[in-house]
């Protein structure tokens, strides 16, 4: 469960808001990503980590090899929900190898990621044209 606080009409102060998640089908859908859906992440941030290094050279980034060793450069921050957005979930982080752009990972399903890059904001359904 997430709390948070808003203002309510005629009240003062703020009044919790709980927001159950769980059953979210988005929040189901996380629970069956595999290891496809692994695959692709890992190839679409190594390929982001490349450009990076081919645009600045190696010499101020960790060195990363394999894609499998992306996991261990990345500090995950949060995960954005839409109850609109049935299927998709957004994902913000901050790679390692590019501390100052920040990333989102846009994620529809269990297996479709439509979106790995910089740091865009755009709402969670935002992301199907960001390519």
């Amino acid at each position: 469960m997430l709390d948070q606080e808003i203002r309510l009409p005629f009240v003062k102060g703020k009044v919790p808001v709980v927001v159950d998640f769980k059953n979210h089908p988005a929040i189901k859908a996380i629970a069956q990503w595999g290891p496809e859906l692994k695959q692709k992440i890992e190839e679409a941030c190594f390929a982001n980590y490349c450009d990076k290094v081919a645009s600045i050279g190696p010499e101020s980034l960790p060195r990363i090899r394999h894609a499998k060793e992306i996991w261990k450069h990345l500090e995950f921050r949060h995960v954005r929900i839409d109850p609109n957005a049935k299927d998709i979930v957004v994902i913000y982080l901050v790679p390692v190898w590019d501390e100052d752009e920040h990333m989102e990972w846009c994620i529809q399903g269990t297996e479709n990621l439509i979106y790995v890059g910089q740091f865009l904001g755009y709402p969670v359904d935002g992301y199907r044209n960001a390519r």
